[in-house]
């Protein structure tokens, strides 16, 4: 059963070899890893791979992708609880995307993929420490609250005139949404279980400005969260990259071309020139 399931998730995977891809399944502990890891991504999106194993363990699996990264970086298994093989993998893929394998793996076992120090670390996912940062949203015009003042009554006087009541002044903002209400829906749609955890993740709102510390993922998560909600701009991996057209150019005619279409015009046709210009024009004798 466990076959046609890792068939699905490859099919799956297979036009997901993105930005978006890249960060969820090679992960960063740390944000000066970011730069390293984005530059490895290029070179890692052309990569297919082939990996056989039975019943092996992540050194195993080591081996076989060290295979196809030679001179870009390598994989090396971190231990976990004293051993290096933790998990037990039966894989056969032929011809694979090297993030489509890595995203089956990572979706069918307990394992992790980062990238450490120049190398990318087969991780056990109780050893992960995604590093935490913080980051400022300034949302204050999608917050800014618009007051509406009610205006004067212009309904006819009447002989019997009752107390009239002036309807208080109403509060909205430019978006349709608060302050308030947008913490709150970043703390339920983005990560819910990791807010008030131990990794440090919080939030908090004030004159306008999101003060957020997330991890890379929760970031991305809340960028993507505020561009759909109209707040924010894209996200950088959402743009879709224009596909470049090679066009045809027309090799340059020859002395000898120019012959031979001379030579299969018919007899009786004239040839066409140039109108010539009044400077070219040949002067009256007279």
């Amino acid at each position: 059963m466990l076959r046609p399931t890792l068939w699905l998730v490859g099919f799956f995977c297979l036009g997901l070899v993105g930005e978006s891809l890249a960060q969820s399944v090679l992960t960063v502990e740390k944000r000066q890893d970011r730069r390293e890891r984005d530059r490895l991504h290029a070179h890692f999106r052309k990569l297919r791979v082939n990996v056989g194993l039975n019943d092996e363990g992540p050194a195993a699996l080591a081996r076989e992708l060290n295979l196809f990264v030679r001179g870009l970086t390598m994989f090396v298994v971190k231990p976990h609880e004293g051993g290096r093989d933790w998990a037990s993998m039966k894989l056969e893929l032929k011809r694979v995307p090297l993030y489509g394998c890595l995203s089956i793996v990572q979706r069918t076992h307990p394992i992790r993929f980062v990238f450490k120090l120049g190398v990318v670390m087969i991780m056990h996912p109780d050893d992960v420490r995604e590093e935490t940062y913080l980051r400022v949203y300034d949302v204050r015009a999608a917050t800014f609250r618009i007051r509406d003042f009610p205006g004067p009554r212009l309904d006819l006087p009447i002989s019997e005139r009752a107390e009239e009541v002036e309807p208080e002044g109403t509060e909205k903002t430019a978006s349709g949404v608060t302050l308030e209400k947008l913490e709150e829906l970043i703390r339920s749609g983005v990560l819910p279980a990791s807010w008030g955890g131990d990794n440090g993740a919080s939030i908090s709102a004030g004159a306008g400005l999101l003060i957020i510390r997330q991890t890379e993922k929760g970031h991305v998560k809340v960028g993507e969260l505020l561009w759909r909600l109209g707040i924010g701009p894209r996200p950088r991996h959402l743009f879709k990259r224009p596909r470049r057209r090679s066009a045809a150019r027309k090799p340059p005619s020859s002395g000898s071309d120019r012959v031979e279409r001379r030579r299969a015009a018919p007899a009786g046709a004239k040839r066409s020139t140039p109108p010539r210009s009044k400077r070219d024009r040949p002067r009256d004798s007279r």
